[in-house]
């Protein structure tokens, strides 16, 4: 049963019925609108929509106090991997600025479509498909737990920048890393001129391309000295660079976790790297707190794993001292390992599973500038030999 009421201007509706789904008796009511006939459609298809149970009442809760709760949520299954968690965080923290005083049963597709619009003239192409994809998953869950009735993000489209030709024309900037006469450079500065383990861990990610946040984590358990081997089974994740507050978290994906085969030389280098940090736990003995790590803190907090922040800034001071750019990181020795194994003829497909993973944008464009020109070389020598 409705009943329809006109104040000043504009007519309400207020209707009595039974839930079918609860059972219980609802009146519900709205009004503003700008004639009786207007009224009499919206309460028409709410009552549809009560009887045919496909009624959701929304929920007066704003944006950001949802999204908050849908965060918990979506870490509460523990099989989120935390740089997941702070992508999405990341995702969540970009909409609220534009939603800051928003309920979340009042964004329309036409208001998240403009946002996207917004974000597109700041943020980078991958960078807001996250944060859209971050949204997608947001309001599918508003609207299985019934927050909402329709989802503002379906049919949504991700604004593409147009390319102008001058984009056409320009090459794809190639990844840095260094040459083999610079890594050796480096390596011999380093040797000469810092402590033995900072030596050391620029080593180790030349000659195995490892991640630094897997260096980091490295313990004396993980390597094989008879098989010649180290085990990659976990990573370093500390967001707010808190050195107590470390977290071991398993590697960046399936196929990060690993065997590396190492060279005679790395296994001279990480033997007396073991003789270095057992004098300097004798001389820390009070304070060393001994976690197994084959890199650690020498600072406040003897024992616990290296920063990953704390190579960058001090491989950043060497650079520029033994010659070399100082835009390079320790990320760049992983580049570098590519380089030089690509030269050596190794195959793409062997130097992806030594790094850790199945393909890689990055990687490729590194091992095919590397090869392009042993492929040109490759048709030269085949004319060669059909010419002798």
């Amino acid at each position: 049963m409705a009943s329809f009421r006109k104040r000043g201007d504009t007519w309400s509706y207020r209707l009595s019925l039974i839930n079918p789904k609860t059972g219980k008796r609802m009146q519900p009511e709205k009004s503003g609108f700008k004639s009786e006939r207007a009224a009499q459609r919206a309460a028409t298809k709410l009552e549809a929509e009560i009887l045919n149970q496909t009624y959701v009442h929304e929920k007066d809760i704003s944006f950001i106090s949802f999204a908050q709760q849908w965060l918990e949520m979506f870490a509460a299954d523990g099989t989120k991997a935390y740089g997941t968690l702070d992508v999405r965080q990341g995702g969540v923290n970009r909409l609220s600025k534009h939603f800051t005083h928003k309920k979340i049963k009042d964004i329309t597709k036409a208001n998240y479509q403009n946002v996207l619009i917004e974000l597109s003239k700041t943020l980078a192409h991958e960078t807001l498909i996250s944060t859209h994809a971050t949204a997608k998953l947001l309001f599918r869950k508003a609207i299985e737990l019934e927050v909402i009735k329709k989802n503002p993000t379906e049919y949504a489209v991700v604004p593409v920048k147009r390319k102008t030709v001058s984009d056409l024309e320009s090459v794809e900037e190639l990844p840095k890393y260094l040459e083999k006469e610079e890594l050796k450079q480096l390596l011999r500065y380093a040797f000469e001129n810092c402590h033995y383990q900072e030596f050391a861990q620029y080593h180790l990610l030349a000659y195995t391309g490892m991640r630094i946040g897997e260096m980091c984590v490295i313990k004396w358990s993980d390597i094989d000295f008879e098989a010649k081997k180290i085990s990659i089974t976990k990573t370093l994740y500390n967001n707010k660079n808190n050195v107590k507050k470390f977290k071991l978290v398993p590697p960046k994906t399936a196929s990060s976790k690993r065997e590396i085969a190492i060279d005679n030389q790395t296994m001279a280098v990480l033997k007396k790297q073991r003789a270095e940090q057992l004098e300097y736990k004798m001389e820390k003995r009070d304070s060393f707190t001994d976690h197994n790590f084959v890199f650690t803190n020498r600072h406040r907090y003897p024992g616990y794993p290296e920063m990953q922040k704390q190579l960058e800034a001090r491989m950043k001071l060497l650079l520029p001292k033994c010659g070399l750019p100082s835009h390079m990181t320790p990320h760049t020795l992983r580049h570098t390992h590519v380089s030089i194994l690509a030269e050596a003829g190794v195959s793409l497909e062997t130097i992806q599973e030594r790094l850790g993973h199945k393909d890689d944008g990055i990687t490729r464009r590194v091992y095919q500038h590397i090869t392009k020109t042993m492929k040109n070389e490759a048709a030269m020598i085949f004319e060669s030999i059909m010419n002798s």
